[in-house]
């Protein structure tokens, strides 16, 4: 020990601990020096109830792993057909199988296919010839996307029913409900599925870890782990503690053994549980680690949380979300669910009624890449319920959902910045690379409500939860399906200034008090859906380069957004003579030659040039994107209405699984659709068995029933 401070070195999990334990209640800060290796967890380090300052760090040039995967030392033989196996032990929890530091595959079916949906899906993967094909498949699992895509959803397979069927227990991972896509589906842990190289299976009644290695591997020469828990920091009630130049490696994951948390009314259902993990904690700082094939979410922070900060680390390969910032729903006031909308607000407070929230989180200069890989539902950072959460400076991409998720609007003041994401919404679908919901307690004021009604009635209270304005400010988002800033579902309270979009725009649905100023948004629209009377929204001194730029679909009587000073390059004629647009001193200019970011804008518009300078340094960029200026959306004029084809606005506006169907814009009272029952906003999705197209809406005529979706929910009409 020094005169100001203590100093310990460590070279095992159990000395690190009873170095934890030795200086958690001195006054003086102490310095924890890990030497260089693997340390083997069977438990977390736990850092309770400090008040000691603490460093934990390598040695000078050290490499320091913690992990939970311990090695197989039992030797490995044939059994038969290339498969291997070794005797581990009997009822072990197994989710991940490494050989010489590569990961494994849990076997499966479909093999693996990576690049695809769910690594690989097929239709027939819970066929009743399938099925048949399995001796005893309690034990196995599903993996599925969400019946509309918001996410994923996972069974655990428990056995078979007497029609040999399975028999499913969900896991509860989305809070949009159990339904799962027919199409989307894949099994695994299934034995008989154990058929090709490079997959395992753990058989935990007779203790034995199945293998078929891949091509030149030596059986009796190989390092072989397994990964035996999930957890390998856990820090409660403490402060002033910093964690340095650590790698956190090869955790099981969590997905089919946690009792998993619905979120508000955000789509979110989680297992409270991280690789790292911190509760009542303050100044914490982690920097310069990394986290490598974590099998759950990486660091969740769960409820107060003050002056947090995680930066220059890297997250790859990873199965859930990278920062899991989420406060406990205890703090909310009149908290809703999907299951029961409070549809009066009585508490009129606003804010918070209680501290247990997160607040003062920095996320900065860290790369995100490859996570969800098992749960679907996941984001490189999401926050809940939480106040001043920065994520500033990061390189986000190659993600199933969104890069930065908020689920919903409490409480605000948070700032987006300097971030570079693409190649996210790889898997899912009605979702951005940034996606925030704000189904706080003005959303559903007079009834549940998903399609913009009672905006008068509403705006008084549109900012009780979200009391501070949160900033989205100088982001490269790049993407090609879905929305590149996703203020869904009431998000309101929203500053979004100098933004770069490519192929991907900003949408507006509902909510209230949002400013948009001076982006640059390349081959993508603005998109209004079901846009509240008095909405207070403004659209200000943007550059726009799309032949439709702004795509309005529901738009209430008395709103209040302003479209004004804006450049729209290339607009279709037909846009020009957009109410919104017209005598509000926007500019429209055919398309520009050469680069558009190196125009020289007009100054009308006041447009200030963005610097080019987004996410980490060093760290890999988008593909560069080609402007494809897509037509306009197809329409036609018959049966006494106007209908048009669903595009991705559409689909989000009316939750739609797909892009099947037709869209009514108009309709006459007259109409025979109406007389049917048909109304606008409706999407009409068959006709009996037969889809409708553009080009088939004349079958809605006969009397066969139909199938439609009004306020996203499908319903039959005869």
């Amino acid at each position: 020990m020094a005169n100001n401070r203590i100093f310990l070195s460590c070279g095992s999990p159990e000395e690190l601990q009873r170095a934890i334990d030795l200086v958690r209640h001195e006054e003086k800060p102490a310095e924890i020096t890990l030497q260089n290796g693997a340390y083997r967890l069977e438990q977390p380090i736990q850092i309770h109830n400090c008040r000691t300052p603490i460093h934990i760090h390598p040695a000078e040039g050290g490499d320091v792993c913690l992990t939970t995967a311990q090695r197989v030392t039992a030797p490995f033989q044939p059994w038969k057909d290339g498969i291997y196996f070794a005797d581990i032990g009997k009822g072990k929890e197994i989710e991940a199988f490494f050989v010489n530091g590569e990961r494994y595959t849990m076997c499966r079916y479909p093999n693996e296919q990576l690049g695809q949906i769910l690594d690989g899906y097929a239709a027939d993967a819970l066929s009743a010839e399938r099925i048949a094909q399995w001796s005893n498949p309690a034990g196995g699992y599903v993996r599925a996307l969400h019946e509309r895509e918001w996410g994923g959803n996972s069974f655990r397979i428990l056995g078979k029913n007497p029609d040999g069927s399975l028999q499913l227990d969900w896991v509860g991972d989305n809070n949009r409900g159990a339904g799962r896509s027919d199409t989307y589906v894949m099994v695994e842990n299934i034995f008989e599925e154990l058929d090709t190289p490079g997959e395992w299976f753990y058989h935990k009644e007779e203790g034995r870890l199945y293998v078929m290695f891949r091509e030149g591997t030596e059986p009796q020469q190989i390092q072989a782990e397994y990964a035996a828990g999930h957890a390998l920091l856990d820090i409660q009630h403490s402060s002033d503690i910093q964690i340095s130049g650590l790698s956190f490696q090869k955790t099981n994951r969590t997905l089919f053994n946690s009792t998993y948390e619905k979120r508000t009314r955000s789509d979110w259902c989680i297992a409270p549980k991280g690789a790292v993990f911190l509760e009542g904690c303050a100044q914490i700082s982690f920097s310069d680690c990394s986290f490598r094939e974590i099998g759950s979410n990486c660091i969740y922070l769960k409820g107060f949380n003050e002056s947090v900060t995680v930066s220059h680390c890297d997250f790859t390969h990873c199965g859930a979300s990278g920062i899991v910032i989420f406060g406990d729903q205890e703090a909310c006031r009149e908290l809703s669910t999907w299951e029961q909308h409070k549809t009066i607000v009585s508490d009129k407070e606003p804010g918070p009624q209680a501290e247990c929230y997160p607040r003062d989180i920095t996320v900065e200069s860290c790369y995100f890449y490859d996570l969800g890989r098992f749960e679907k539902q996941s984001a490189a950072v999401t926050l809940s319920v939480a106040s001043h959460v920065t994520v500033r400076g990061n390189t986000i991409h190659h993600l199933p959902r969104a890069g930065i998720n908020i689920c919903d609007g409490c409480f605000g003041g948070h700032k987006i910045e300097d971030n570079d994401l693409f190649d996210c919404v790889r898997e899912t679908g009605d979702h951005g690379p940034f996606n925030s919901w704000g189904r706080d307690r003005f959303w559903s004021l007079g009834g549940e409500d998903t399609m913009g009604r009672r905006g008068k009635a509403k705006k008084p209270y549109a900012l009780l939860d979200a009391i501070e304005t949160t900033h989205i400010h100088h982001n490269r988002i790049t993407g090609h399906r879905g929305f590149g800033i996703d203020l869904d579902d009431g998000s309101s309270n929203y500053e979004i200034t100098e933004n770069l979009c490519y192929g991907v725009g900003i949408k507006l649905r509902e909510g209230f008090f949002r400013t948009v100023r001076n982006n640059l948004l390349m081959d993508a629209p603005l998109d209004l859906h079901a846009t509240y009377t008095g909405n207070d929204d403004r659209i200000t001194h943007n550059v726009i380069l799309c032949s439709e730029p702004l795509r309005v679909v529901l738009l209430h009587a008395g709103y209040t957004t302003e479209i004004s000073e804006n450049l729209f390059y290339a607009a279709h004629p037909k846009a020009r003579r957009s109410p919104l647009l017209r005598g509000k001193h926007n500019l429209f200019l055919p398309t520009p030659k050469g680069d558009p970011l190196e125009q020289h804008f007009p100054s009308e518009i006041s447009f200030r040039p963005i610097s080019l300078q987004f996410g980490r340094e060093g760290c890999p960029q988008p593909p560069q994107h080609e402007i494809a200026n897509a037509a306009q959306i197809k329409t036609v004029k018959q049966s006494g209405g106007r209908f048009s084809e669903i595009d991705e606005t559409r689909r989000s506006l009316c939750g739609l699984p797909d892009l099947q169907g037709v869209y009514v814009e108009r309709l006459s009272i007259l109409s025979p659709l109406y007389r049917r029952g048909i109304r606008k906003g409706d999407v009409i999705r068959k006709a009996g068995a037969t889809a409708i197209t553009l080009k088939t809406l004349p079958r809605c005529a006969g009397g066969s029933p139909l199938t439609i979706f009004r306020g996203q929910q499908q319903l039959q009409i005869k």
